[in-house]
């Protein structure tokens, strides 16, 4: 700040001292306000008035404080003279993706507080409200898929309409404070700017006719007399041209305008602020190394740097343009409650929601359509075919732009040089079944595997590629002036030595490669890029590229840890391949392991591990024709939806089937209607039903030997003739032959598997590894198969081959499992086990209760508070506990941050933004491959962070994975849940935030979540928390009086919203 802290230290002096007198105000005036909880005063700006309650805006804090007009005085000019502290504003030019900004988004800004920025001031609104935009943020908002992007001219017009208020664009001085340059970042886009280019704009767009109805979207604004609309039919066109834009001139296709003067006037591909490759038109000279340009797919203009502009590909020249301008046709007209009508609907476009336009007329003159603006109907999303219009202006110069384009574009493009080719593969048939290797991942929705029958000839190959090399000096048979397409050999550098490569982009000194045998992609330098003899290009490519099928990321986009563990699950193995379907050059795939204690496959393992959603491919299904006889449809290589339960869950469970007391399967009894429901359904459909079973599918039904009822199964492996395969419903594993097999038809995959396995938490056999059949016999006793226990959930493990495992307790109403084992001889407890399985591996952190129950009194330190209904604390006895576990995760991240390794499990470590500590925390994916969602398990806070900010623990720290979460989560007892009140909230984040209370415990619920009573001293805290919200008239709550809260020193800056 460019202001003396100590100036405003004397200032709140002296607006103390000041003679109070009262004051009449209204919105918008300045005064003084005092705090009736401090009884300090402050200077403040009156906001909203309501009834005999000031909402009043502290100029030096940020907050806001509600009051009455007795805590009002007036403020004299000495007490003006500083600027207020706190700058307040919106972020400009970007605007939430559905229309209002949802939860996410607020803890991505809330994370901003206390960080430093730097933006470029656009327009000062009544109030010293500023509208800035910061790149930086935008950027970010756009990466996370949080905000969408809108120019300028567009925010603008749609911030003079939401405070129906005109903007002056002044550039008059702004409080001298944080921001130092003061001039907008481009000019505001006036209807003369359009001048040389809005012909081409009318010209080339769609063509419609009077009185045509169509839906379109609002893509870009001026004013309400001109405005740019596009087709909403031609959205997803205008995505896939963007597509194949990014993938032309980001593959090095395209060739940068080095010389913007050659290109004026011509269309081109530019990167706009929004990341997205478009089409434009350049409109002016380069200024500063930006040039103007026309987006004319979408009508508004925007300053590009010019190494943004490349030449547009011949290919993308047919397309028409797809923004067309228009004008209200009700502007002339003097019945007011219509022009605000269609006002109010062209706003509504502006925030993003799509509408109907009925064209009234053509302005011939000025080139755009006089339209009507209505809500779009659902009837109207499927559009009639857009026909020509038959007029003249349109007969004689609708190919003008195209025309001229193409002369353009007459002459030869440069050919790509390529000192070879290679043959392309020879095309695997869908169905198709062999054997291969997984090569290099990316994800499970983009990697290359090698067949094996072709890889003795690759090794070889690559054998002969190497004895080549070897023989030569560095600085021979070098590939000179390589460019994008070019086929070479590159040296791999953590091998060195030279594989076969195709030049995918070319470096300042060297050239990013695609290792055709093997699907990495990496950067090598120019002196280690070789020529390839002819006699090794006439091998085809031995890496074919992949997707894994029945799968879909549990987020939009394939996380980080889920491609890890797909790669750990696959690399090193030889697996069956079937093919499924090739499509664009890729081949759908289904994997299994070939050999391996289970054959369950790959997509199976995913979805078990929770890394995968289960999702159904069928390519056939468009084109099959329907078979209109009764016999079921049958979907091959289906999978079963697995449950899941959270640690801390508790649930009534019935044991169905034991093999010891650390291996043992259990079915929720609230589900067990369902199940028996299936299995009577089952019983009926194969009495009179017959459905062949077809490998590799691995879900099936069979008749099980045991109790001769029909049940759904998984196949795990084929050995001598026999199937061995799993009920999924009951954990039991039984022999089968395949001509007793039968394919599961598709209604009996709607319900989830019914049980899951579990193993005794903290339970070990006396005198050695293995359970006697005593014990076993002896905990069958105790759980009385068939009969309900209860089950509590304390962690996730994930087993090698085994799949998901649940560490538990069972209990009957009169004694624990484990106490009842150590009783009669045959387990003895640990505190904390030794070490891990070797072949385990976490999903989770241990949960405890602490032996809380409920009537249970314990003095806790509140970490984190969100609401009433969700605080969380650390027990006071457990603070020895916590410091050293502080200490080593600070002693493991120094470990971690010179070894960090790859590791598939959310448990990790993770950085907090505020101290810059290391504290255990639990990751989720987000819709940005460089960020994820933390929670820190042992103090209840949440954020998202850089995946640079999280590293995976590894499994030696057995210390950190199972010292339980120290974070209880609690809920106010006798406080009705309803609307979160921000003064509720600010008042518990103020008053018992990081403070100490006695806790009493009334009970805890099936999640793990507990209910209490907080005091301080002879305080009740519930008590206090109910009188703030009677107080601030839950029913009557007015939402305008939710505003966030502000860190002091600092701008306070929201969102733009409806």
């Amino acid at each position: 700040m460019t202001i003396c802290e100590l100036d405003y230290n004397i200032l709140q002096v002296e607006i103390q001292n000041a003679v109070k007198s009262k004051v009449s105000v209204e919105v918008g005036e300045l005064c003084l306000v005092e705090d009736a909880v401090s009884g300090r005063w402050f200077r403040g700006r009156v906001q909203n008035i309501q009834k005999d309650l000031f909402h009043v805006f502290l100029l030096d804090h940020g907050d806001v404080l509600i009051v009455g007009p007795s805590h009002l005085s007036c403020i004299s000019d000495t007490l003006l003279m500083l600027p207020p502290k706190i700058v307040c504003g919106f972020f400009a030019n970007i605007l939430p993706v559905q229309y209002r900004w949802d939860s996410l988004t607020e803890s991505y800004f809330s994370s901003l507080i206390g960080s430093q920025i730097k933006g470029y001031i656009h327009a000062r609104l009544p109030y010293q409200v500023l509208l800035l935009e910061v790149p930086d943020i935008s950027c970010d908002l756009l990466k996370l898929r949080l905000g969408r992007h809108v120019d300028t001219s567009t925010f603008l017009l749609l911030v003079e309409m939401l405070i129906e208020e005109p903007i002056p664009q002044s550039n008059e001085s702004v409080p001298d404070l944080l921001i130092e340059n003061q001039v907008g970042q481009e000019c505001c886009l006036k209807s003369s700017s359009l001048l040389g280019f809005e012909e081409i704009l009318s010209l080339n767009g769609p063509k419609l006719k009077v009185g045509q109805k169509v839906r379109v979207i609002v893509a870009a604004a001026v004013n309400p007399r001109l405005f740019y609309c596009r087709l909403s039919s031609m959205s997803k066109d205008l995505q896939e041209m963007s597509n194949k834009l990014a993938l032309a001139c980001e593959s090095g296709c395209g060739s940068p305008s080095s010389k913007p003067l050659e290109n004026l006037g011509l269309l081109c591909a530019v990167k706009g602020k929004d990341e997205k490759w478009h089409r434009g038109f350049v409109q002016c000279l380069p200024l500063n190394s930006q040039v103007r340009v026309v987006f004319v797919d979408s009508g508004y203009c925007e300053s590009v740097k010019v190494e943004n502009i490349l030449q547009l590909p011949s290919e993308f020249l047919s397309s028409p343009i797809m923004a067309f301008p228009c004008s209200l046709s009700c502007l002339e007209e003097q019945v007011e409650n219509i022009k605000n009508q269609q006002l109010e609907l062209l706003k509504t476009g502006l925030l993003g929601k799509a509408l109907e336009v009925e064209i009234d007329d053509f302005h011939k003159d000025q080139n755009f359509y006089l339209v009507t603006l209505s809500t779009a109907e659902k009837h109207s999303e499927e559009q009639a075919e857009v026909k020509p219009l038959e007029s003249e202006v349109f007969d004689s110069k609708s190919n003008f732009l195209q025309n001229v384009l193409e002369k353009m574009y007459a002459t030869e493009m440069k050919a790509v040089q390529t000192s070879d080719t290679v043959p392309t593969s020879q095309s695997i048939p869908d169905g198709s079944l062999f054997e291969g290797y997984v090569m290099h991942v990316q994800s499970p929705k983009h990697f290359w595997i090698r067949t094996k029958e072709q890889n003795p000839d690759c090794e070889s190959m690559t054998e002969e590629i190497k004895d080549y090399f070897n023989k030569l000096q560095l600085n021979e048979e070098v590939f000179e002036d390589p460019v994008p397409g070019a086929l070479c050999c590159a040296m791999f550098e953590k091998d060195m030595h030279y594989y076969r490569a195709l030049i995918v982009d070319t470096l300042e000194k060297g050239a990013e490669v695609f290792f055709i045998d093997f699907g990495n992609t990496e950067k090598v330098p120019s002196m280690l890029l070789k020529k390839l003899p002819r006699k090794f290009a006439i091998q085809p490519e031995f890496a074919l590229k992949c997707a894994l099928a029945h799968v879909a990321p549990i987020e939009d986009i394939w996380t980080t840890t889920a491609s890890n563990f797909f790669r750990q699950v696959t690399s090193d193995k030889t697996l069956m391949v079937h093919v499924i379907h090739m499509k664009n050059g890729k081949y759908v795939v289904d994997l299994f392991e070939r050999g391996a204690e289970s054959n369950t496959s790959i997509a199976t393992i995913m979805t078990t591990a929770k890394m995968a959603l289960d999702w159904r491919y069928n390519p056939a299904l468009v084109s099959v024709k329907m078979d209109e006889t009764t016999k079921p449809k049958v979907v091959p290589a289906d999978t079963f939806k697995p449950i899941h339960f959270k640690p801390g869950s508790e649930l009534s469970v019935i044991c169905s089937h034991i093999n010891s007391p650390s291996d043992f399967w259990c079915q929720n009894e609230s589900t067990k209607v369902d199940l028996d429901k299936l299995m009577e359904e089952m019983q009926a459909f194969y009495q009179t039903h017959t459905i062949a079973f077809k490998s590799p599918v691995v879900c099936c039904a069979v008749k099980s030997p045991q109790d001769n009822r029909w049940h759904r199964a998984c196949m795990l492996k084929e050995k001598n003739n026999e199937l061995y395969l799993m009920l999924v419903d009951f954990g039991i594993i039984i022999q089968e032959k395949m001509q007793n097999i039968q394919a599961l038809a598709p209604q009996f995959f709607e319900l989830h598997e019914q049980a899951f396995r579990c193993t005794l938490n903290l339970t070990e056999p006396v005198g050695g590894s293995a359970w006697s059949a005593e014990a076993c016999n002896l905990f069958r006793d105790f759980v009385s198969e068939g009969s309900p226990s209860i089950c509590r959930i304390h962690s996730h493990l994930y087993e090698q081959g085994k799949g998901l495992l649940y560490v538990v307790t069972i209990h009957t109403p009169l004694q624990q499992a484990t106490a009842y084992l150590v009783e009669k001889g045959f387990a003895k407890e640990m505190q904390t086990p030794k070490q891990l399985i070797s072949s385990a591996h976490p999903r989770s952190f241990v949960y405890s209760s602490f032996n809380i129950s409920s009537g249970s009194e314990e003095l806790v330190h509140v970490t984190q508070v969100c609401s009433p209904w969700e605080i969380y604390f650390q027990l006071d006895r457990n603070t020895e506990i916590v410091d050293a576990l502080m200490e080593r995760v600070a002693e493991e991240s120094h470990l971690l941050t010179a070894t960090s390794r790859d590791c598939s499990s959310n448990v990790s470590l993770a950085k907090y933004i505020c101290d810059g500590k290391w504290y255990r925390a639990l990751t989720h994916p987000v819709q940005s491959h460089q960020h994820v969602s933390v929670f820190f398990v042992d103090f209840g806070d949440m954020q998202i962070s850089e995946k640079t900010n999280v590293m995976p623990i590894p499994t030696t720290a057995v210390d950190l994975f199972m010292t339980p979460m120290q974070a209880l989560r609690c809920s106010l007892s006798n406080v009705p849940e309803g609307e979160h009140l921000p003064e509720v909230n600010t008042w518990l984040e103020t008053d018992i935030l990081n403070k100490s209370f006695r806790a009493k415990f009334v009970s805890r619920d099936k999640n793990g979540h507990f209910v209490c009573d907080l005091y301080d001293g002879n305080v009740h805290v519930n008590e206090k928390v109910k009188e703030l919200m009677s107080t601030q008239g839950v029913e009557e709550h007015d939402p305008a009086v939710s505003i966030p809260g502000c860190c002091h020193q600092c701008i306070k800056l929201w969102p733009l919203s409806s």
